[in-house]
C-alpha cells in the first residue's frame, strides 16, 4: 500500500489527517480519515 496522496485540513476547529491509499488491485482509492496522527 502506497500513499499517493496526503492532506491535511481543519474541519469543525479540528484536525483530520486525509490519507489516500492505492489498492494492490485495480485502480480503487481508499479514503481514510481519521483525527490521530499517521500511526506507520
Amino acid at each position: 500500500m502506497q500513499i499517493i496522496d496526503r492532506r491535511k485540513i481543519k474541519f469543525l476547529q479540528k484536525t483530520w489527517f486525509i490519507r489516500a491509499k492505492e489498492s494492490p488491485v485495480g485502480h480503487v482509492f481508499l479514503l481514510e480519515v481519521s483525527r490521530d496522527k499517521e500511526q506507520e
